[in-house]
């Protein structure tokens, strides 16, 4: 039998952030597309002249985890592991700048999202065929660290299964290794807000549902050896 633990301790801090425009300005209709009003140019020029960019707020924290293994090597063919780590909630990263006009405060759509605690595991098992070559194959589960509104293509979020197939080959003094990993995270629903629409009042998020997947195949190679 084999034991062990980690800890990563959460970190967190404040960033002393900047805002300011970056390039020329361009204009668009209100539909959010070319082409613009005669005179927009000038118009926009107006507004951005009495218009100030503001920074977002700066803090941050990023989560502690905590991990858990056992490892037992029941005989001399096959071993087993499992892991189980616990990831702290609270992901906190710094608001995005600002824009303040005479007509208002512009802000962004969206910012990133709080994650939530979440427990998961993965588990191992590996053959020992011959002298030289080991089978091992494995699987993983991760809950949803956000809330299914809150769920985007992008940042992900929803719970997520990973399944692995690996062998190991003694060769040449060392091993040569490779593996395959097959993720697959649950289909959400999310009623609006991955896309929307600008009008005269700005931007809109969308309220039709929008069904988020995801997938990911993983190949992987290595050669080991020590001297």
């Amino acid at each position: 039998w084999t034991m062990g633990a980690t800890y990563q301790s959460a970190v967190s801090g404040d960033l002393s952030l900047s805002a300011g425009y970056f390039g020329g300005p361009s204009y668009v209709g209100t539909n959010g597309y070319p082409p613009v009003l005669a005179g927009s140019g000038a118009q926009g020029a107006a507004m951005l002249a009495r218009s100030t960019a503001r920074a977002g707020e700066g803090s941050f924290k990023l989560p502690g985890k905590a991990t858990l293994g056992v490892r037992n090597r029941v005989n001399n063919l096959f071993t087993w592991e499992l892991d189980i780590h616990a990831t702290q909630g609270g992901l906190r990263m710094p608001t995005w700048a600002s824009l303040d006009t005479p007509s208002g405060m512009v802000s962004a759509p969206g910012e990133i999202p709080t994650t939530k605690s979440t427990v998961g595991f993965s588990a191992l098992g590996e053959v020992d065929l011959t002298k030289n070559l080991v089978l091992r194959g494995g699987v993983a589960f991760d809950p949803a660290t956000l809330d299914s509104t809150q769920t985007n293509a992008v940042l992900g979020g929803a719970s997520s299964a990973t399944f692995s197939l690996g062998a190991t080959y003694r060769i040449w003094g060392g091993e040569l290794s490779a593996g395959y990993a097959y993720r697959q995270s649950r289909d959400v629903v999310v009623p609006g807000g991955t896309d929307g629409t600008w009008d005269q009042g700005g931007y809109a998020p969308s309220t039709t549902p929008a069904r988020i997947e995801g997938m990911g195949h993983l190949l992987s190679f290595g050669y080991k050896f020590a001297f």
